[in-house]
């Protein structure tokens, strides 16, 4: 967005969802905060759920009549979404300046072996702003983590390759003189998140998988 905006494009963020019918937040072209989805439409009562953290947020619950009457022949699902006339939108949410930010999905939220309250988004998005990581995943299943968090990241073979290139380093298959490469890959093994195996054919590489899922990377 910054980046559209820096070029003198006029873009803003909105923020709605089929149960609202409709956009129900959203910039003003003259108070934009990057980051934000903006303030609230005409007609459109809000609340933030209190949560157990109050620096992440909480549920965002919007009332009017812009809610939608319920999902076709749910009646279980439609009084789960709308109690006492509020829209429980399942979304985290936190006031910044006066704007919404969304933080991540409600169900999404990771409460680690202290108690605290994760978002898996930001510290995704914050990987994969390294240029060597592809995509990253975080997840919280009960496991017996310090924190009680997990991740796996894929890394770009053509940015690790020009960096190696680049820095002279030697690369092996897919164990890179990336750092980070390597703590994931030693963290994941000495917990039981991935295992080394060598592919069916004879010109790939060794990889590595997470348990449960078929495929590896190379």
């Amino acid at each position: 967005m910054r980046f559209f905006r820096v070029l003198g494009v006029p873009l803003v963020e909105v923020y709605g969802l089929t149960e609202s019918t409709g956009m129900v937040t959203g910039h003003k072209l003259d108070d934009v905060q990057v980051g934000t989805v903006g303030v609230p439409t005409s007609g459109v009562e809000l609340r933030i759920a209190k949560g157990s953290d109050d620096d992440l947020g909480g549920e965002f619950q919007i009332k009017g009549d812009m809610v939608f009457a319920g999902y076709y022949k749910n009646p279980e699902a439609t009084a789960q979404s709308i109690v006492d006339g509020w829209l429980h939108t399942g979304d985290v949410v936190r006031l910044v300046d006066g704007q919404i930010k969304i933080v991540d999905r409600l169900k999404d939220i990771m409460i680690t072996a202290g108690g605290k309250n994760l978002t898996p988004s930001e510290i995704e998005n914050t990987m994969k702003a390294s240029p060597y990581i592809k995509e990253c995943i975080v997840v919280a299943e009960g496991r017996h983590l310090p924190g009680g968090r997990a991740a796996a990241a894929a890394m770009d073979p053509r940015e690790l390759l020009y960096w190696g290139v680049m820095s002279l380093a030697i690369t092996v298959g897919f164990f890179t003189a990336y750092p980070m490469n390597w703590w994931l890959v030693s963290k994941g093994l000495k917990h039981g998140l991935m295992t080394v195996h060598e592919p069916a054919d004879t010109s790939g590489h060794g990889g590595m998988a997470m348990p449960g899922h078929a495929g590896h990377m190379a």
